[in-house]
């Protein structure tokens, strides 16, 4: 049995999803939020970044749980209850690094050291020496914030973001809304990955293609989505389930709005396996002499 391979963990918290039961103005501004800055935005960024995730409970999880995680990205409003703030604190004090935004609550900004100053209105913020346009308000953060922790600005100067060394963990906290609206907002979030060693195990050379795989000890398989209304070719590089040695897996063509699924080293038998292909493999056949294999290619490539 395969599972997904993932690079990333995303820490939800309940109170912000389940709303299907509740009715009123608080409400509603929560769902648009959390639809508009999670859903199309930090979470369809980090697929677009081809950056796989899975996700744990914040609620649930106990602290020793969350510090098996390498790193953790948590969408974070301005509520939540103290038994999770705690729990996010310990994570980044015990040795976790965390990723979290686009606004914190006063507890957890006292717990990882620095102070809410402000919030203030604004479409353009300044990240890694490029304005990006945001969403909704910009929380603005004082205290003790060394110059070289600031990695995000505000148009007038105040700060919105900061990377900085908590206990013998650290945390990366981001002050605003970005969604999808320009794909340079992908950059934005694999800037944010980089700066807390976030790599995708997975490497393309077609940013538009999506690529996810699923594998077992030594055996897998190559997930491959187009999403586009335009055909593309991509080049994949990974290590082979099984193996450590990065493998590249020649260019392949997708036609538009398709998806392939690909094999990674996959057996036939005791003596032949499939290392990868570049097109789907239906069938095979092996007598005494031969080995037959049935592939699905494009049938037109523009």
């Amino acid at each position: 049995q395969t599972k997904k391979v993932c690079d990333t963990t995303i820490g939800f918290y309940p109170p912000y999803y389940a709303t299907e039961l509740l009715k009123g103005e608080f409400i509603n501004q929560l769902e648009t939020k959390r639809n508009l800055l999670f859903f199309d935005g930090l979470a369809r960024l980090l697929q677009l970044a081809n950056i796989n995730y899975n996700f744990i409970d914040l609620e649930k999880a106990t602290v020793p749980e969350l510090i098996k995680i390498p790193h953790l990205w948590v969408f974070s409003l301005d509520f939540m209850d103290s038994q999770t703030e705690e729990k996010i604190i310990e994570f980044v004090k015990s040795g976790g690094k965390l990723i979290i935004g686009p606004s914190i609550t006063k507890n957890v900004s006292k717990g990882l050291g620095f102070s809410i100053q402000n919030i203030v209105k604004g479409n353009i913020v300044y990240v890694g020496g490029r304005d990006v346009y945001v969403i909704d308000k910009i929380q603005v953060y004082g205290g003790k914030i060394a110059k070289e922790e600031i990695i995000a600005t505000t148009a007038n100067n105040l700060t919105c973001g900061i990377k900085k060394k908590v206990g013998s963990g650290e945390a990366l906290v981001f002050g605003f809304g970005i969604t999808h609206i320009f794909d340079y907002h992908i950059d934005v979030i694999k800037h944010f990955a980089n700066a807390l060693g976030v790599k995708p195990a997975i490497e393309t050379t077609n940013a538009d293609v999506s690529v996810t795989m699923r594998a077992a000890d030594d055996f897998g398989f190559l997930f491959v989505h187009n999403y586009h209304k335009e055909a593309k070719k991509v080049g994949v590089k990974l290590s082979l389930p099984g193996e450590t040695k990065l493998t590249k897996i020649p260019e392949m063509s997708m036609l538009p709005t398709t998806a392939q699924i690909l094999p990674l080293n996959i057996p036939l038998n005791e003596q032949i396996k499939i290392r990868y292909s570049n097109v789907e493999v239906l069938n095979y056949k092996i007598d005494k002499k031969f080995l037959s294999i049935d592939v699905h290619t494009p049938s037109t490539y523009t």
